[in-house]
């Protein structure tokens, strides 16, 4: 399956999800069973795009629209909203608002409306353009870095209770980094949560993306997290948040967006370096 949906100069596109339609305990199975090298075993090549271009000039006009569909977005604000629910039912009573940090952030971040879960208290946006930024309503702070460039976050140690990643990971060149830096700024029981789909723009998106189906990216986003944690992250898990409306099939195709998540939680260890 491709579908395009243009924007500007820019294309987004959606790769073939896998050839069968991936079940729930299989998603959860990549990760379980995953076996792992002692090393990062990552190329430079495996983080070369088609468009090696300064991304600030990629994300310069402002992007104001959703990048997987109405059933994928609903999917992703139910899963935020158990993950918000279970963060507060883990930590103090009466629960204290909830401290989140999205990365590459944008004019929406997908989290239940006000008043439909949990407090949340500072949500500070990270991402591209200021723009879509300013436009987003939940956050209560943001700041304009590019990941790729720099990848250390403008944040304290354990900062927050959530960090989140909606549908970007695979544009991340140094996604390692990120993920210990991710580590860092997390509460010692706070959650890190990247969900994914098969939609990107093919021209940003890193060359070990372009070339997995669906259950090749768990196992990618998944050995991110492994290799990133420096021993400051629980094992990865893979969660399946694909709508059901995406499970139906016509003419033998998934019809509309797959969508997964993959989830560690900060423990309290000691870092190590990172691989």
């Amino acid at each position: 399956r491709r579908a395009l949906i243009n924007l500007g100069a820019a294309v987004l596109l959606a790769l073939p999800a896998s050839t069968s339609a991936a079940e729930p305990g299989e998603v959860r199975a990549v990760l379980e069973s995953a076996t792992w090298d002692e090393t990062a075993p990552f190329t430079r090549e495996d983080f070369r795009r088609l468009d090696e271009s300064d991304d600030s000039r990629f994300y310069d006009d402002p992007k104001l629209v959703q990048h997987i569909d109405d059933a994928a977005v609903a999917s992703t604000t139910s899963f935020y909203s158990q993950l918000f629910a279970s963060l507060a039912a883990s930590g103090e009573a009466p629960p204290r608002p909830l401290s989140v940090l999205d990365l590459c952030s944008s004019w929406v971040s997908h989290y239940p409306p006000a008043g439909t879960g949990p407090p949340l208290g500072r949500v500070e946006g990270l991402g591209m353009n200021a723009a879509e930024l300013a436009a987003n309503p939940v956050l209560t702070g943001y700041k304009v870095q590019d990941l790729n460039r720099s990848p250390a976050l403008p944040y304290a140690d354990a900062s927050f209770d959530a960090v989140t990643c909606t549908v970007s990971i695979d544009y991340l060149v140094r996604p390692l980094e990120v993920v210990a830096e991710a580590a860092r700024v997390l509460r010692p029981g706070g959650k890190v949560a990247f969900v994914f789909s098969n939609r990107l723009f093919f021209s940003k998106a890193v060359a070990l993306w372009t070339g997995k189906d669906d259950l090749e990216h768990v196992y990618t986003v998944g050995s991110y997290v492994h290799y990133g944690a420096g021993g400051l992250l629980t094992p990865p898990e893979a969660v399946d948040l694909t709508p059901p409306s995406a499970r139906r099939r016509g003419g033998g195709k998934p019809q509309g967006d797959p969508l997964y998540a993959v989830v560690a939680t900060r423990t309290t260890a000691p870092p190590r370096s990172v691989s």
